[in-house]
C-alpha cells in the first residue's frame, strides 16, 4: 500500500506532455488571407454605400468584429489598410508559430498588442481584434506519452518495506485505521481473527442438509437397480455442481446484474429429463433453486430457476427428438418471462430495464437448449451413456439395422415388433424404463440377420426345413450364434452398452430345449451322453428388470406361438396357438 501509494504521487506530478499541430497555424495564417481579401473587397466596392459595407464586414461567419474595428477598417486610407494588413499576417504568423493550448490561450491573445510594433493606437487596436478571433490552439495533450511519463515515474520507486518485530503494536485501541494500517493487518492475517462468519455458514449447513435430505429420499424411493443408473446419478451429480459454480460466478441481485436473467438452469433440467427422467429432474431443479436462493439472496432467482426448470421438466419426454429440446425451451423461457414481469412490473409501469430483463428470460432458453445438447452429445459420445435422445433415434423405424432387419429378416422383425408391444406394457406397469426396453427389445435379435433361414419365423409355411438335414448340436449351435453375431453388429453400428445388454441377456443362460430334448432322445434317452453346454447360451443373465422383462416377454411369445412349425411334412400352421408344456421347436427356448 505505502510503495502504491509513493508511485501515485510520483505519477501525479508529472506534467502533460503535448503535442503540436503545425497544419492549424497555416491553415489560419491562409484564412487571415482571405479574411483580409474580403475586407479589402468591401473596403473598394464603388457600388455599396457605407451602411452596406459595415453589415456585409459585420456578418463575416465566424469572425465577429466589433463596431469600432468595423468603422477603423472603412476609414483607413489605402496606406495605413496596407499596414494594417501586413501587421496582422506578420503578428498571427508569430503568435502561431508557438504552443497555444487552451489554457494558456487568453494569456497569449494579451500579448498582441505588444508584437504590433510602429502603428498608431487605432491602427493595433484593428490588428490586436483580427489576430485574437483568428488564434486558435494549435498543441493538445498527447494521452499516450503523458501515461508513459507517468508509468516511468511509477518505475521509478523502489518497494517500500514496512516492518514489524514480535510483540509491536499494529494497530492501538482507538486509532482510526487507514489504508497501510489495514493492509498491515491482513498481511499478519489479523484482520479476521475471531470472525467465523456465523450466519453464513448456518445457512449453507442447513441448505447442505436439506439438499441431501431430498436426493437420499428421492434414492430410497427409486432406488438404483445397475451399475449404469449409478454412472447417470453420479455423472448428474457433476452436472448439479457444474451449474452450481456457474451460479456463483453469473448470478447475484438480479435488477443490477442483467447476466443473472442469463443462468442457463434450465439446461440442467432437460439434460436430467433426458439421462434419468422428469422426476429426478423437478427434485434437483428445486435443490439448485434452493442453492441459488442462498448465493443471491434474492427470492426472484428462486423463484425463476425453480419454475423455468420444472416447466422444462414437465414438458420434455425423454423420448424426445432435437426439436422438442427447444419446443421445451421456448416453454421455459415464456414461464421465465412471465416470473421476470411478476417481479419487475410495478405501479403498472414498464421501463427499457425491465423489458431487457424479459428478453434475457426468454433469450435463456435457446442458450439452455444448446449447452443441453451438448451435454447429451458429450455423455453419449464420450462416457457412451444412453440417453433418452439416443434411445428416441434408434427407435425410428429407419434405423439402418431395422431397415436391414425387415429386408434380410422380416419374420424376425415382426417377433421384435411383439415383443417390443409386450414388453413396454410390462415395463410401465412395474415402473421400470418402458423406452429402453423397447428399443432393447428392437433390437435383441438382430443377430439373426447373419442367416435368418437358421430361425423358423423366417421360413415359408410347407417349405424345406434346414433343421431337417443338421444334427441338434449343430441346429443349436447355429440357433445361439445369434447372440454374439447380435452383439457384432450392435458394435459395428455403435449401439450403446444398455442396448447390447439385451442382445447377450435376453436368453440369460438357458438352452435350446427342443435340440438338447430332441438330442436325449437319439442318444436313446442317455442324459449324460450329451453335453449340455452344447445346447445353452453364453449369457449372463439379466442384471436389471429391464432386460429381465424382455426375457419373460420373449419366453411367454415362444411358449405361445403356433404348435406347428414348418417341416417337409407340414403344409400349414396350425392357427389356434398353445401355452403347453411341450418343448418348443427352432428357435424357441425355456428357461432353465
Amino acid at each position: 500500500m505505502l510503495t502504491e501509494q509513493q508511485r501515485q504521487e510520483n505519477a501525479s506530478v508529472v506534467r502533460n506532455v503535448y503535442k503540436t499541430d503545425n497544419d492549424i497555424a497555416r491553415r489560419q495564417v491562409n484564412r487571415a488571407q482571405l479574411v483580409l481579401d474580403y475586407i479589402e473587397h468591401v473596403r473598394n466596392d464603388p457600388f455599396a454605400s457605407r451602411a452596406q459595407k459595415e453589415a456585409d464586414l459585420a456578418a463575416m461567419e465566424d469572425l465577429a468584429l466589433e463596431n469600432d474595428v468595423v468603422s477603423r477598417l472603412l476609414s483607413f486610407n489605402d496606406a495605413e489598410w496596407r499596414q494594417v494588413r501586413d501587421q496582422a499576417i506578420a503578428v498571427l504568423g508569430s503568435v502561431m508559430s508557438g504552443e497555444v493550448r487552451e489554457d494558456n490561450l487568453e494569456a497569449i491573445r494579451q500579448t498582441v498588442p505588444r508584437r504590433s510594433v510602429f502603428l498608431p493606437v487605432e491602427q493595433e487596436a484593428v490588428v490586436t481584434n483580427l489576430v485574437n478571433l483568428l488564434t486558435k490552439p494549435n498543441t493538445f495533450i498527447d494521452p499516450e506519452a503523458t501515461q508513459s511519463a507517468r508509468e516511468i515515474a511509477k518505475a521509478s520507486v523502489p518497494p517500500v518495506v514496512r516492518s514489524f518485530q514480535q510483540g509491536q503494536v499494529v494497530v492501538s485501541g482507538g486509532q482510526v485505521i487507514n489504508e497501510a494500517d489495514m493492509e498491515a493487518l491482513i498481511q499478519l492475517g489479523l484482520l479476521h481473527a475471531g470472525d467465523t462468519n456465523a450466519p453464513e455458514l448456518a445457512a449453507a449447513f442447513i441448505a447442505v442438509l436439506v439438499s441431501l435430505v431430498m436426493v437420499g429420499l428421492y434414492l430410497n424411493r427409486y432406488h438404483l437397480r445397475n451399475s449404469e443408473e449409478v454412472r447417470v446419478i453420479l455423472l448428474s451429480g457433476l452436472f448439479f455442481l457444474a451449474f452450481l459454480a456457474l451460479a456463483r460466478l453469473m448470478v447475484d441481485q438480479p435488477g443490477s446484474n442483467m447476466v443473472a436473467y442469463l443462468y442457463p438452469a434450465v439446461a440442467l433440467s432437460l439434460l436430467l429429463t433426458a439421462l434419468v427422467g422428469a422426476r429426478f429432474a423437478i427434485m434437483a431443479s428445486i435443490v439448485l433453486a434452493l442453492l441459488v436462493g442462498i448465493i443471491s439472496a434474492s427470492v426472484e432467482m428462486v423463484t425463476l430457476t425453480a419454475i423455468g426448470s420444472v416447466v422444462a421438466a414437465l414438458t420434455l419426454r425423454r423420448d424426445a427428438h432435437i426439436n422438442a429440446f427447444f419446443i421445451a425451451d421456448v416453454q421455459a423461457g415464456v414461464a421465465n418471462a412471465g416470473v421476470i414481469l411478476a417481479f419487475g412490473v410495478t405501479e403498472f409501469s414498464i421501463d427499457g430495464s425491465l423489458l431487457l430483463q424479459t428478453g434475457l428470460g426468454l433469450a435463456n432458453g435457446v442458450l439452455s437448449a444448446a449447452l443441453a445438447l451438448a451435454g447429451l452429445f458429450i455423455l453419449g459420445s464420450v462416457f457412451n451413456i444412453t440417453t433418452g435422445l439416443m434411445l428416441a433415434e434408434l427407435a425410428r423405424a429407419d434405423h439402418p439395422l431395422q431397415q436391414s432387419l425387415i429386408r434380410k429378416a422380416p419374420g424376425t422383425y415382426q417377433h421384435s415388433l411383439l415383443i417390443a408391444n409386450m414388453a413396454e406394457n410390462a415395463a410401465e406397469a412395474i415402473g421400470a424404463d418402458e423406452l429402453l426396453v423397447r428399443v432393447g427389445s428392437m433390437y435383441h435379435d438382430i443377430g439373426k440377420m447373419y442367416d435368418p433361414i437358421i430361425f423358423v419365423e423366417n421360413q415359408h409355411y410347407g417349405g424345406d426345413n434346414i433343421h431337417d438335414r443338421l444334427e441338434p448340436v449343430q441346429s443349436a449351435q447355429y440357433i445361439i450364434r445369434h447372440v454374439p453375431e447380435g452383439d457384432r453388429m450392435a458394435r459395428k453400428h455403435r449401439l450403446p452398452a444398455a442396448v447390447r445388454d439385451f442382445i447377450w441377456e435376453h436368453h440369460g443362460t438357458t438352452t435350446v430345449r427342443y435340440f438338447l430334448h430332441k438330442a436325449i432322445e437319439q442318444a436313446g434317452g442317455d442324459e449324460s451322453a450329451v453335453n449340455v453346454a452344447d445346447f445353452t447360451y453364453p449369457g449372463p443373465r439379466p442384471q436389471s428388470r429391464e432386460t429381465a422383462v424382455l426375457m419373460l416377454a420373449d419366453s411367454c411369445e415362444a411358449r405361445c406361438a403356433p404348435t406347428a412349425r414348418p417341416t417337409r411334412k407340414a403344409s400349414a400352421p396350425s392357427s389356434t396357438p398353445s401355452c403347453s408344456k411341450r418343448p418348443a421347436p427352432a428357435s424357441s427356448t425355456t428357461a432353465a
